[in-house]
């Protein structure tokens, strides 16, 4: 996507956005979120200029799909990620032009090249940073972290020319990028001082896991913290706190990210973990907000995309209520954090209502204390584990490793709380499936049958919020 030319861009003016006869939204960040924040905002106010600022260097793309691109089952260009739709002539890009600094006062921004914007209402969606561990010899040539488009292309350089890569991290990000790096000419260790998905699964469906990366052929070494990378000038080997080490050339860092939040705390907006947001993801400054993976609603920050995109959802709409207020809007609650993992070609889930805590040995916590009942399907030989969590006959989570053709109603299901009659169940346990023929007649009535997704989520999230209720129009 081409950079449009300054002179697109709204006349800067000093004394704030107010001056202008149209409202001027302004997006710091060119990521997913971003991209459909200021796609929403074109969408839902016609009058208005959308400005758009990206740090990076490449035109927007899908940093969701990267594992993919890396794993080379789609191209550059199936992760581009234009914003689209009718524009009109208000929409103003700029690639390559990280903002420095807010001027609250003025309502203001300006970028790295000294320019200044103004701005109506401004949205934060700078996402998050890889976080780098503290250990001697990080800063070795061959140790890359594994997060944008560039870091990407690095890593596909990477994969050609080293013998044995250890991949420390066996987050889902971990899980993905060893399965990608894996070729049939070089050695993937993948390393984590917790079990893989930082023991979500319990220890038979981290068992299916294990044996699933095995076939491709990943060595694991699961519970050593690493406590140093040696090497003269590029890494040669990894020490652990067991005392035993590692001969590798070659390092890929997938240990957690954590949001930026440093353009924010430089204006005086309220921080914590992330940026702190109310249920219309204002910050504390009301014509400031944030939304994606730097944000913090009610103690909580989200790492994932989804949870972003339904964040948008409701700032989006609350910015443009003050040109329309016949315009419906809902305040957000929370979002479910799904996990899908894209391991070569072993499709994995972990889907809803799945924090139940760790046993003594770190895995998660099957207990049944809350009134939930655990069902089971597994079948070995396929390398099928299929997991769910029924509380009160409603599915509230599920977890499966390997081919399910069903995994796509399941997540509606889950989101939509609906109820599951017993002989389904029946039927999971013994032959893996919920819906014989795909068909949904063991459903029982939803309860959520006249609620929309949003005010589903409402209901099950704690709906604490870190200020008090906004008003919508």
């Amino acid at each position: 996507m081409a950079e449009l030319e300054d002179s697109l861009a709204p006349t800067p003016v000093h004394s704030g956005a107010s001056e202008t006869d149209y409202p001027i939204f302004v997006v710091v960040g060119t990521g997913p979120v971003g991209v459909r924040c200021a796609q929403k905002l074109l969408e839902l106010n016609q009058d208005a200029q959308v400005v758009i600022f990206g740090a990076e260097a490449e035109s927007p793309y899908n940093r969701v799909k990267l594992s993919q691109y890396l794993s080379e089952q789609l191209s550059l260009s199936d992760i581009d990620n234009p914003i689209i739709g009718e524009r009109n002539g208000r929409l103003a890009e700029f690639i390559d032009r990280p903002i420095l600094a807010i001027d609250r006062a003025n309502k203001t921004v300006t970028d790295a090249t000294g320019k200044i914007q103004p701005y109506s209402k401004l949205v934060l969606a700078t996402g998050s940073n890889p976080t780098i561990p503290r250990i001697p010899g990080v800063e070795l040539e061959n140790v890359h972290p594994f997060r944008s488009l560039r870091n990407t292309e690095n890593l596909i350089r990477l994969r050609e020319q080293n013998r044995h890569i250890c991949v420390v991290g066996a987050g889902a990000l971990g899980l993905e990028a060893a399965a990608a790096l894996k070729t049939q000419k070089n050695r993937v260790t993948l390393q984590s001082r917790t079990r893989l998905l930082s023991g979500m699964l319990n220890e038979e469906a981290e068992d299916y896991l294990k044996s699933a990366l095995g076939a491709l052929g990943i060595e694991l070494k699961i519970g050593d913290a690493l406590t140093a990378i040696k090497g003269d000038d590029s890494v040669r080997q990894l020490q652990f706190a067991s005392g035993e080490t590692l001969e590798t050339d070659a390092v890929v860092l997938c240990t957690g990210i954590h949001p930026e939040t440093d353009l924010a705390r430089q204006c005086g907006l309220k921080t914590d973990r992330g940026i702190v947001v109310s249920e219309w993801l204002q910050t504390s400054d009301p014509d400031i907000y944030a939304v994606g993976e730097c944000a913090e609603f009610a103690q909580k920050v989200y790492q994932f995309v989804r949870p972003g995109y339904e964040q948008v959802e409701s700032c989006s709409k609350h910015i443009c209520r003050e040109g329309n207020p016949d315009l419906s809007a809902e305040p957000y609650r929370g979002s479910l954090t799904d996990i899908q993992l894209k391991i070569a070609h072993i499709p994995c889930a972990l889907i809803g209502e799945l924090d139940r805590g760790k046993n003594s040995s770190g895995y998660a916590d099957t207990s049944a204390t809350d009134g939930s009942r655990l069902f089971t399907y597994r079948n070995r030989f396929k390398g099928l584990y299929r997991q769910l969590l029924v509380k009160d006959n409603y599915i509230v989570g599920a977890v499966h490793i390997g081919s399910w053709d069903e995994a796509s109603d399941l997540r509606k299901a889950v989101a939509r709380s609906e109820s599951i009659a017993p002989q389904a169940l029946q039927q999971f346990e013994r032959d893996g499936y919920l819906w014989q023929k795909k068909s949904p007649s063991v459903l029982r009535n939803s309860r959520t049958a006249t609620w929309s997704a949003s005010a589903t989520m409402s209901a099950r999230v704690n709906s604490a919020q870190p200020f008090p209720r906004a008003s919508a129009s």
